[in-house]
Formats: structure tokens, C-alpha cells, sequence
């Protein structure tokens, strides 16, 4: 699937429901101090909310493209692969990203909230369209249509990886295979 397509409509999504709420009248939680004390598991939401709670957006714990530069990602895949360019906020506040060239690929990191994100990828955008892939995070699935990515699930924290594959220079399990391998790459940044 194009993803552009993938990532606009997701942005639309986002911004409906963040309007949603906003005309509700709810109210939102006070995000936790940067200071707290950050267990294996919620260090990626520390991490997210320590850029909420002041750091500037681009430093080394919030910039996928410094933690995931383009060679390393050009080396992991064997693709060429254009300058990386951040992002934050196509999904939601906590959301914090890194696009690869004209889209050769995207990484995606949202935390908290990657439960809801992982769950609505899931049952909404891909509508069932994906094969579960096991023995990594707590759940993870790929794409079925074309085998362009990956997303996985560790505690709150989602990782969505798209790679632009022309040809099919890569087959299904390779695309998996190196999504994983930057998933993996990135946490081990982050933890």
C-alpha cells in the first residue's frame, strides 16, 4: 500500500479524534516527570513524555533519523535509500518518526499510546489484511497486501516500519527479517 496513503489517512484519523475529544470536554492526565524512574518497560514512554515535559523535539532520545541515519538503514536493507528527514506527530502527540528519501522508508515510534495505535493498525487500517509474526514484542504483524513492513508492539510502544521494496528486491521474510533488525537497532537506542 502506498504510504502516503497509509500515513495521511492515519494523520486524518489522529486529528479527528484529538478534535473529538477536545469537544467532548475530557480531560487529559498530567504526562509523568522526565525525572521518574524508568522501568524496561515504559522507558520508551519516558522517553516521550521527557520531550513533552520540555526537551526539544530532535534531541539524540527523540530523533529516529540520528538513532537510524540512512546508511545504517541503506545497509541493513541493501535498498538505496534517500536522506532522512524526522517527523513527530503524524499519529498523535506521541509520536515520533524518521522518513527515508521520497518514502524508500519510514520508521515510526508511538509511545505511550502504542496499544490503541497497534490495536486500531490492526483492526482498522489493515482490517485483518496481515499474518501475525511471532516470538517478537508482545504481538507483531505484517502487511499482507504487499509485505512492506512491520509493526510490533513492546509493553506501550508501537514501532511501525514501511519499506518501499521496487521490484521485490526483497521477499516477504527478508522485509521482516529487516524491519526487525531496525525495531531492534532503535529500542536498544531508546532502553
Amino acid at each position: 500500500m502506498n504510504p502516503l496513503i497509509r500515513h495521511k489517512s492515519w494523520f486524518v484519523i489522529a486529528a479527528l479524534a484529538v478534535s473529538l475529544a477536545a469537544c467532548s470536554g475530557g480531560t487529559s492526565s498530567t504526562p509523568p516527570v522526565a525525572s521518574q524512574a524508568l522501568t524496561p518497560t515504559s522507558a520508551l514512554a519516558g522517553v516521550v513524555t521527557a520531550t513533552s515535559a520540555g526537551t526539544t523535539a530532535g534531541s539524540a532520545k527523540t530523533d529516529v533519523c540520528a538513532l537510524l541515519p540512512a546508511d545504517q538503514v541503506a545497509q541493513v536493507t541493501g535498498l538505496t535509500i534517500g536522506a532522512a528527514t524526522p517527523r513527530t506527530g503524524l499519529f498523535g502527540p506521541n509520536d515520533f518518526g524518521c522518513v527515508y528519501g521520497d518514502n524508500d522508508a519510514t520508521i515510526d515510534v508511538v509511545s505511550p499510546g502504542g496499544t490503541a495505535f497497534y490495536n486500531d493498525l490492526a483492526t482498522q487500517y489493515y482490517a485483518g489484511n496481515y499474518s501475525q509474526v511471532a516470538g517478537f514484542g508482545d504481538k507483531a504483524f505484517q502487511d499482507v497486501t504487499d509485505g512492506s513492513g512491520l509493526v510490533a508492539l513492546f509493553g506501550d510502544s508501537a514501532f511501525d516500519v514501511y519499506i518501499d521494496n521496487p521490484g521485490d528486491q526483497l521477499t516477504d521474510a527478508q522485509v521482516n527479517t529487516v524491519s526487525e533488525t531496525l525495531i531492534t537497532d532503535l529500542r536498544s537506542q531508546l532502553l
